[in-house]
């Protein structure tokens, strides 16, 4: 965790930094999506807003990693009141770091490979209802290269995936149309040909 966010984030606060010292003159022209002298103010805010979450987030992990027993995160947590301590059990505790520990898997090695294969970026913004998760384009063609075999292989799967949905979505709908178009047909000729056999015995019957 402590690697992603060292890593993932640094480069976009290098970004920031530029922002508010040198102004958007000093950043390069294909990083963003807009003109260098047209930047939103927004965007730097959502910039600077992101900052502070992922530094928030390294100071949690920091005091996270402290907690190697379960018991002395119980003991963290109820010590400080920052929970209800009838939600609190080593139970619910360890199934959080495990949670913790599936999103850190999934992230880094299929979203982030996603992520840069789309040129985006996914930033926490700070609103009234809480954090708000939101994308935003940014050139990551360089970072391919500082991906992991298995990273890569993801991008190679959502290619794959890209060119194959598309025609398997076309064999379907042209297979479902003939398969209804044949089980129409059988059971059309099927009903004819029961009332005829229903009406050929009933003439029978009347000789």
């Amino acid at each position: 965790m402590l690697k992603i966010i060292s890593s993932e984030h640094m480069f976009l606060l290098e970004y920031l930094l530029v922002y508010l010292i040198f102004g958007a003159s000093e950043i390069h022209q294909n990083v963003f999506v807009f003109d260098n002298h047209r930047t939103p103010k927004e965007h730097v805010s959502v910039l600077l807003e992101n900052f502070v979450t992922q530094f928030s987030n390294l100071i949690i992990y920091k005091l996270l990693k402290n907690f190697v027993p379960l018991t002395s995160a119980v003991y963290f947590i109820n010590n400080n009141n920052l929970c209800n301590s009838v939600y609190i059990s080593m139970r619910s505790i360890a199934l959080f770091f495990n949670t913790l520990t599936v999103e850190r898997f999934t992230y880094l090695y299929f979203n982030k490979p996603k992520q840069i294969c789309n040129s985006r970026y996914k930033v926490s913004i700070i609103s009234s209802s809480g954090l708000v998760a939101k994308y935003i384009y940014l050139f990551r063609s360089n970072d391919i290269s500082c991906l992991s075999r298995f990273q890569l292989f993801v991008l190679f799967l959502i290619e794959i995936q890209d060119i194959l949905i598309p025609q398997l979505e076309k064999f379907i709908l042209i297979l479902s149309k003939i398969t209804f178009y044949v089980l129409v047909n059988f059971l059309g000729n099927s009903a004819i040909f029961c009332i005829r056999s229903i009406l050929s015995g009933i003439n029978t019957l009347q000789k």
